[in-house]
């Protein structure tokens, strides 16, 4: 996608995420219904800033899960749209350089 977002377009699929939310069905046969594919409708999230659990639905566990227990130090960030990361027996400065990059992607997804 560009850089540049169709107030129509974005309309539209907002409307599509709000029909999403009510939805019974997962994602891939919501976008079956809709004739959509499911990359479009990732990306469209993203671009929207819509990236949420659905309200109807208990939110998934991510896909980072704590490996290791250590008495070692552990350092935190909370990051905005309530992601948190925990780094245990890591340097400060290697959370930095997560944080950092993880702010640099963020900042590529230019929501309409």
């Amino acid at each position: 996608m560009t850089g540049r977002c169709d107030p129509a377009k974005a309309a539209a699929w907002r409307e599509r995420f709000s029909r999403w939310e009510l939805s019974p069905l997962n994602t891939a046969e919501f976008c079956a219904t809709e004739g959509v594919s499911v990359a479009s409708f990732y990306a469209w999230r993203r671009k929207l800033n819509l990236a949420k659990p659905r309200a109807n639905q208990p939110a998934q566990r991510g896909a980072f899960e704590q490996l290791l227990v250590s008495s070692l130090p552990t350092l935190s960030a909370r990051l905005p749209g309530g992601i948190e990361l925990e780094a245990t027996g890591a340097s400060e400065q290697a959370l930095r350089t997560i944080v950092s990059e993880l702010v640099r992607a963020a900042r590529e997804v230019q929501p309409c």
